[in-house]
């Protein structure tokens, strides 16, 4: 078995896809392979992984004929992996230096970390440094069990949720596969409802403390992530009703559910809050306010 896959949801990055993969192959380590899985994209990239199957790139094409946006793509690849372990990619994004993932993969073996956690550093557009990404920031110590879950969900904000920046094991993925998909939740926080169920089965988290991913920040994300604040709000919404039962079904003790199910509430007044603020001040809100009531219908 390979120690390490590395997983790219891709649909319709051509753009960014060549130096993504340019990033890979400058690593020194190469006992990996490379799952471009694409979601449904108009032209799947099908030409720039040959080319750099050509360049030596241990890189294969996977994709679904119908769109099922980043949850269900993440998923598609973990199943589809060979590896020991799985790391994921944007597909914008990159990887950062030569020596650090080869590195990262050892310390995730000699650890034997179902989660390791590593340091990436924000990007402009064009993937020059602008800093520290301090929203993916690890956690400063190892944690064990149920103390994975509380530190990242059960605290006074839900840090560390990022999909990307770790290396996990591919059996944990396959031990979240089910009732990943079996919940209606396919985009918006995908990564935070991903992480929830990723958190609570993980029986160790080790903090590296490595940088190894550069993420692109787009100058507009800003205003774009308050506008998409409804969506936003019902994934939130149904983690809340859906997710927060099944973890209190195996084990998760009130005292967390509790903490867990406030910030979830929170979460959700905050993106009805940013998408109000978005608008335009002569915006007709009569569709908005009609269907904000929906969404916290069913609030405690």
């Amino acid at each position: 078995m390979l120690p390490l896959s590395i997983i790219i949801p891709h649909h319709e990055h051509q753009r960014t896809l060549p130096r993504l993969l340019e990033s890979v192959l400058a690593q020194s380590y190469k006992n990996l392979e490379v799952i471009v899985a694409d979601d449904c994209s108009a032209a799947p990239p099908a030409d720039v992984v040959e080319e750099y199957r050509r360049q030596g790139l241990a890189v294969r094409l996977i994709g679904s004929p119908v769109r099922q946006y980043t949850k269900n793509t993440r998923l598609m690849g973990a199943e589809a992996a060979r590896g020991e372990r799985v790391t994921f990619i944007d597909a914008d994004d990159a990887l950062w230096g030569r020596d650090e993932l080869g590195e990262l993969v050892e310390q995730a073996r000699s650890s034997r970390a179902d989660i390791l956690h590593f340091d990436a550093l924000a990007a402009d557009q064009d993937l020059n440094i602008t800093g520290r990404y301090e929203y993916a920031r690890p956690f400063p110590e190892p944690l064990a069990g149920l103390d994975i879950f509380r530190a990242a969900f059960c605290g006074t904000d839900l840090p560390g949720h990022n999909i990307w920046g770790k290396i996990y094991t591919r059996a944990l993925w396959l031990e979240i596969m089910e009732p990943a998909r079996a919940v209606d939740i396919h985009r918006y926080r995908e990564d935070m409802f991903l992480f929830a169920f990723l958190a609570f089965k993980a029986k160790n988290y080790v903090p590296a403390p490595k940088t190894a991913y550069v993420h692109r920040v787009y100058e507009q994300a800003g205003r774009r992530h308050q506008m998409k604040g409804l969506g936003r709000a019902m994934t939130v919404r149904r983690m809340r009703q859906e997710v927060v039962p099944w973890l209190e079904a195996r084990g998760l003790p009130p005292d967390m559910s509790q903490s867990f199910s406030k910030n979830l509430d929170d979460q959700v007044a905050k993106a009805i809050g940013d998408y109000f603020r978005a608008r335009p001040p002569d915006f007709h809100i009569t569709w908005a306010a009609q269907a904000t009531p929906q969404l916290l219908a069913d609030a405690p």
